[in-house]
C-alpha cells in the first residue's frame, strides 16, 4: 500500500480530489491533504508519503519547487502534477525533474486513478529493489560472520565446530 499527499492552493480542488477519487479501489493506505507548500512540507517531514499529487504552481512556490524539495528530502517519492497550464514549458520542466505524470485540470478522476495505479507499479518495483539490496547486505553480513566464527574455531582448535561450519561453506559461498 502507498500513501498519497494531495496539494493545491484551492481547498475546493483538494476536497474534490479527496471525495471524487475512488480510493477504496486503489492500493492507497492514507491520503493526506495540504493547501500550501508549507503544509505539504510539514506532512512530508512527519508522515511516510510515496506520492505527491500536487498543483504545479502555487502562490508561495515557484513552478515545481515543492516537488524538487520533496525529491531532495525523500529520495523515493513520486510526483504527479496537476495543472491548468497546457504550456509545453511546464511539461518540459516537470519531465526534466523526473515527475511521474502531468495531468491537465480540470482533472477527470479516472485519469488520476489510472496515474495512481501506474505509479503503484513503480513504487512496488522500488520496494522490491530495496528489499533485494537489504537482503544482499544481510546475506553478506551473515556470510562474513560465518567466516569469522569458522576462523575463530580453527584458531581455538575447536575442530568439530569448525568442521560443521566448513561443511556449510559450499552452500553459503555458492561453490
Amino acid at each position: 500500500m502507498m500513501n498519497v499527499c494531495l496539494v493545491d492552493d484551492q481547498r475546493a480542488v483538494v476536497d474534490s480530489l479527496k471525495n471524487g477519487i475512488r480510493w477504496e479501489k486503489l492500493p492507497v493506505d492514507k491520503v493526506y491533504t495540504a493547501c500550501s507548500a508549507r503544509e505539504a512540507k510539514l506532512i512530508l517531514k512527519n508522515f511516510p508519503v510515496d506520492v505527491l499529487l500536487s498543483d504545479i504552481e502555487m502562490p508561495e512556490e515557484d513552478r515545481i519547487s515543492l516537488c524538487l524539495w520533496a525529491k531532495k528530502e525523500i529520495a523515493d517519492i513520486e510526483c504527479i502534477f496537476l495543472t491548468s497550464h497546457a504550456d509545453f514549458e511546464y511539461a518540459r520542466e516537470a519531465i526534466r525533474m523526473g515527475s511521474f505524470d502531468y495531468i491537465l485540470q480540470p482533472v477527470r478522476y479516472e485519469d488520476v486513478e489510472k496515474a495512481l495505479l501506474r505509479v503503484w507499479e513503480r513504487v512496488c518495483e522500488k520496494q522490491k529493489m530495496q528489499n533485494m539490496i537489504n537482503s544482499q547486505r544481510l546475506f553478506m553480513e551473515q556470510k562474513n560472520h560465518m567466516f569469522d566464527v569458522l576462523t575463530a574455531n580453527i584458531m581455538a582448535e575447536n575442530w568439530a565446530e569448525a568442521e560443521q561450519l566448513y561443511s556449510h561453506l559450499p552452500e553459503i559461498y555458492g561453490v
